[in-house]
């Protein structure tokens, strides 16, 4: 059975600001140790940097081409938008954002020397394939099994 390390902070809203100031202070702190990152090594922190770039872009293209797929497969009347709608303009911007998207995840897995050698080459390529082999893995041994997906919402038009 897989065991879950679960760090339980106080996840209270402050009353005064109504903000999470314990997470927000969280994340402050890892963010500030992982930029001490570069006091110990450039290409470390290059390749971390670069990790981070292809993993914002990976989440923005698997959005980008469901909504893609669902703008061409199901009627324009039958999607429910949200509060923003590009309209006719949808299609083709969402399919330049999708080029672009590769591309920056193309480049950014590039090393950032022109003759990398061990040591300053990016790895984040074999960080990222990794962790995208390890969640297939995952999802099909335990995942699928579990997950229930989102709530449907049903309007009357």
């Amino acid at each position: 059975m897989l065991q879950v390390l679960v760090i339980d902070i106080n996840l209270q809203v402050e009353p005064r600001t109504s903000l999470p100031l314990y997470s927000i202070g969280l994340s402050t702190v890892i963010s500030l140790i992982l930029a001490l990152i570069n006091i110990g090594s450039t290409a470390a922190f290059s390749a971390m940097l670069s990790l981070v770039i292809a993993s914002f872009y990976s989440s923005f293209l698997i959005s980008a081409v469901v909504i893609l797929h669902k703008r061409l497969t199901v009627p324009n009347d039958q999607i429910i938008w949200g509060p923003f709608k590009l309209g006719r303009a949808g299609i083709p911007i969402t399919i330049l954002s999708i080029i672009y998207t590769v591309i920056g995840i193309f480049f950014s897995f590039w090393p950032s020397t022109v003759n990398p050698t061990a040591q300053t080459m990016n790895w984040s390529v074999a960080v990222f394939g990794a962790a995208l082999i390890f969640s297939m893995i995952f999802w099909f041994v335990h995942g699928r099994k579990v997950y229930t997906g989102p709530i449907i919402e049903i309007s009357n038009h």
